[in-house]
């Protein structure tokens, strides 16, 4: 198998996921966020059926 370096640019919940499925199946990952310092902002968030089977399929369900 040949080894790939991939860069995800944002680090939200999407970006967040695919780097950790990425990683889980071998590859380097590096992930870019544009935000100097990560904060809890105030906002309310839904995941939709389609989201949690991905978050499920890579074990990370349980965190949302």
């Amino acid at each position: 198998m040949r080894h790939y370096n991939i860069a995800i640019i944002g680090g939200g919940i999407g970006g967040l996921c695919a780097a950790l499925s990425l990683q889980q199946k071998g590859f380097i990952v590096n992930l870019y966020e544009a935000a100097k310092e990560l904060k809890p902002v105030e906002a309310g968030r839904g995941v939709e059926s389609n989201s949690l089977q991905a978050l499920r399929e890579i074990g990370e369900e349980k965190r949302y």
